[in-house]
């Protein structure tokens, strides 16, 4: 008994540093590209945007061409990895491991609106693959495939316990021992090595405690039912954008070379917007924006990301969600802020876990992942009732959660593609 349990905590520990490993080089390359698109297209001139958009078609051709090479490594990976621990995919680990993260550090030089941590998930799925075949525990692949997903957010996030809960919620879907120990292990491996790299500091730290009444729970109620309207908005944006590019008559290489051209647009107009995200949403309760900007924020942001999800590119939609949220909950603190000027921050937030409970619908999800990045200064009753609130709405226009929808979109591409070879069909 003893040896077992040894054996499952090694294979938890072999599996958080992998992934650990893959995803904070991940992490680092995405910033340090994104740092470099700055600092070498600094200039507002016709010959500096001339060359970004010859260099984003370009970029943008490489990524067909890789999303050729492996079509699993696709959009966020979040689906893949769904179907992977279904048994209706077979990931070949090291192909994908290689065209995500290539892929998804050349859309961030490019500044798609594209996030980290749905890629992380999959690598570290991947990464949880690998180790299954190269230590040949073809049983346990489900469990080392689910474990390494959490690893995968919990580096991406610095968020060990929300890594546990989406591995759960959104992947394996039941509990065992087992999986708990060699998850939990994984998680909080992962986490540590992340942040030996990128710090302590949690992602929202900057947010201090604010004191709420009872009449403010009735504005956290408000704000729940609005976010929850515009995570539905979001879903039947990205699931028609898919559906167009899916409809295009041209070949899967030249589609993230459309999204490029929107990436030069974004870059031209409103550069800003570029990218994941997690910069802008430091910088909103830092910035004076006025309400018509900061609308015109959120409906660009709202656009560009579902333009470059479905194109195909690789990258997740998490950060963009928590972009939309942080947008949302500043124009709800610049209506009420004559009212209520100490619940700005609050909103600011709240935002973000009302959106991504009604988008991805797992409220517990998005009340402890918030919890933990900004380090528990947000009380939870605001995020439960904005959360719960949210998902109401998500659930009052029938919208399902949206890693649902891609997971049978994928499933279906991948069955009337030339590539349904990657299909492991059961009964």
């Amino acid at each position: 008994m003893k040896k077992k349990a040894i054996i499952t905590g090694f294979y938890g520990l072999l599996i958080g540093t992998l992934a650990g490993l893959v995803c904070v080089a991940y992490r680092y390359c995405l910033t340090f590209l994104g740092n470099l698109r700055n600092s070498i297209f600094n200039e507002e001139k016709w010959s500096t945007y001339l060359i970004f958009l010859l260099t984003a078609l370009l970029i943008g051709y490489i990524i067909g061409r890789l999303l050729e090479y492996e079509p699993l490594s696709s959009g966020s990976g979040i689906p893949q990895i769904q179907l992977e621990i279904e048994s209706k995919v077979s990931m070949n680990p090291l192909k994908v491991i290689v065209a995500k993260f290539i892929g998804g550090s050349l859309g961030s030089f490019l500044g798609f609106s594209l996030g980290m941590e749905g890629p992380c998930i999959q690598l570290g799925g991947s990464c949880g693959k690998l180790i299954s075949n190269k230590t040949k525990k073809d049983t346990e692949t489900k469990i080392f495939v689910a474990a390494g997903a959490g690893a995968g957010i919990a580096a991406a996030f610095n968020a060990p316990l929300s890594g546990v809960l989406f591995a759960i919620e959104e992947m394996y879907k039941r509990i065992t021992q087992r999986l708990l120990v060699i998850m939990i292990i994984a998680c909080v491996t992962a986490d540590f090595i992340s942040k030996q790299v990128f710090g302590y500091k949690n992602s929202f730290s900057q947010l201090s405690r604010f004191k709420f009444n009872g009449k403010s729970l009735l504005l956290f109620l408000l704000l729940g039912v609005i976010t929850g309207v515009i995570g539905v908005i979001f879903n039947k944006s990205l699931l028609f954008n898919l559906s167009f590019f899916n409809k295009l008559k041209i070949k899967k290489r030249f589609k993230p070379m459309i999204a490029a051209i929107g990436a030069t647009l974004i870059f031209i107009l409103m550069p800003s917007l570029l990218g994941g995200g997690h910069g802008l949403v430091e910088n909103l309760p830092k910035e004076n924006y006025s309400l018509q900007i900061l609308l015109i924020m959120l409906i660009i942001k709202l656009i560009y990301t579902c333009f470059c999800y479905g194109s195909g590119a690789q990258g997740g939609i998490f950060l963009p969600i928590l972009v939309l949220g942080a947008l949302t909950g500043n124009i709800y603190a610049y209506l009420l802020n004559p009212y209520f000027p100490e619940l700005a921050p609050a909103f600011h937030v709240l935002g973000m876990t009302g959106i991504l409970a009604s988008v991805v619908r797992a409220p517990i999800l998005a009340v402890v992942l918030v919890f933990e990045m900004t380090g528990g200064a947000m009380s939870l009753l605001p995020l439960v009732i904005v959360s719960v609130s949210s998902l109401v709405v998500a659930e009052f226009f029938e919208s399902d959660p949206i890693y649902h929808s891609l997971k049978n979109s994928t499933e279906k591409n991948l069955l009337r593609s030339p590539d349904s070879k990657d299909l492991v069909h059961k009964g």
